[in-house]
């Protein structure tokens, strides 16, 4: 109230200089400046950036308490700006660093905040530096079902937020024992499993891949794979191709298993087509007594190899029986 009496004192003091006079009022810039200026500014209590230490794709929040001491309502806004330069179209209390252009490991953010009712305003300021990012990384097989004797490879597919060069570093295990470890750019890796404690039948195999940037490194990928039975392989050949019938034809056999099984042979001798003999053995050599066996008649024989689960491609000779000196 006494600031109004005042004013309207020294609105009077102007308008009738001596009517104020006359009533003892004398107006003073003191008094007029108190009148004019009942108005606080805005107080910014705080101002605070979370994430403290951000990275390249977070989002980063200007958190701001302020009041105002005469009560009034504060209206807050804001300006962002990366290593001095103000950020374009940045103008509310977050900031989201994945956008192109915003903030990259290294760069410096900064946010002014300015506090207003008004007429009078405050304002404050707050940086962070943009934090290195660690890439991620996937890894993928080239086969789910390997065989003793296969080349397996793991590809990996990795990313960095900061656009770093990435180095791969590939920990294969056997059984849970790590065999064989390789590091470099090459984000693909191959593991021979031919090489003697690199994988047998039922053996499972394990890649385990991180990725570094030179100074973060990636959570671990891993993929596995069990080793599977391999199917023997079998070639054949007779003692003659071109025998006489009162001649005894022998066939053998030569057969592998990759996976060091027992194996067991199936001949299955043919003349002209048709199934005369059928014999199953574990030994490489098979005979075959051409005594009924006609002259110009083509005598057939087929060996497969078997490990007890997986059986061979059938191989296959032939001989054609000639005559002999009976004959006219």
């Amino acid at each position: 109230m006494r600031r109004l009496i005042v004013a309207l004192a020294l609105v009077a003091s102007v308008l009738f200089p001596h009517t104020a006079a006359a009533v003892g009022v004398r107006a003073s810039s003191a008094d007029l400046l108190g009148a004019v200026s009942s108005d606080s500014a805005p107080i910014i209590d705080g101002l605070t950036l979370a994430p403290n230490v951000p990275r390249t794709n977070d989002l980063l929040q200007a958190n701001v308490v302020a009041h105002n001491p005469d009560g009034n309502p504060v209206a807050l806004s804001y300006e962002w700006s990366r290593n001095g330069t103000v950020i374009s179209g940045a103008a509310s209390s977050a900031l989201y660093l994945s956008t192109s252009g915003v903030g990259d490991r290294g760069d410096t953010i900064s946010v002014k905040v300015k506090a207003s009712d008004g007429q009078l305003s405050a304002t404050a300021s707050a940086s962070v530096v943009v934090a290195d990012s660690p890439p991620t990384v996937t890894v993928a097989l080239s086969d789910a079902s390997p065989m003793t004797n296969s080349l397996l490879t793991a590809t990996a597919t990795a990313s960095d937020p900061d656009g770093d060069s990435l180095t791969y570093t590939f920990r294969w295990q056997v059984n849970g024992v790590t065999v064989e470890t390789a590091t470099g750019p090459n984000p693909a890796d191959g593991f021979d499993l031919s090489l003697t404690g690199n994988g047998d039948r039922g053996d499972t195999l394990t890649v385990q891949v991180t990725a570094t940037d030179g100074t973060l490194e990636s959570a671990p990928a891993s993929a596995s794979a069990v080793v599977m039975n391999s199917a023997p392989v079998v070639s054949a050949s007779l003692s003659d191709p071109t025998p006489d019938k009162k001649d005894v034809l022998v066939a053998t056999a030569i057969a592998e298993d990759a996976d060091g099984d027992p194996l067991t042979l199936i001949y299955v001798w043919r003349v002209n087509g048709a199934v005369t003999r059928t014999t199953t053995t574990a030994e490489s050599t098979d005979d075959f007594d051409l005594g009924l066996v006609g002259k110009d008649d083509v005598v057939t024989l087929t060996v497969t190899a078997t490990d007890g689960s997986a059986t061979s491609t059938p191989a296959a000779a032939s001989a054609t029986v000639g005559k002999t000196n009976d004959d006219d």
